[in-house]
């Protein structure tokens, strides 16, 4: 019941977070003025944090699974790296796209 408690908890973060950036980015001339795509931005970050989620999730339960308690930390590390690595190039790609200059 607590991880249940805890992942609620997170998703509301989540989705609580996303509309306020919405309700902002709606609120907003300069990106009203550039167009749909600029205020959905926070949206099309989350889906490009998704994608990568699963794309570390695969990584994690398929290529290096933890077989044993000395291989947490470094899959957890390991973990972390991956997705830093590909959520700031997806990120950088996304903003050239959906803020236009």
């Amino acid at each position: 019941g607590d991880v249940a408690g805890m992942g609620a908890d997170l998703f509301g973060s989540f989705a609580e977070s996303t509309c306020a950036a919405l309700v902002i980015a709606a609120q907003t001339p300069d990106l009203l003025s550039r167009g749909w795509g600029a205020v959905c931005f926070p949206l099309v970050v989350s889906a490009a944090g998704v994608i990568v989620c699963l794309l570390t999730s695969f990584l994690a339960t398929n290529l290096y699974p933890v077989t044993s308690e000395n291989r947490i930390e470094l899959a957890l590390r390991l973990q972390l790296i991956v997705t830093t690595l590909l959520l700031i190039p997806a990120t950088y790609i996304v903003t050239g796209m959906f803020i236009p200059e």
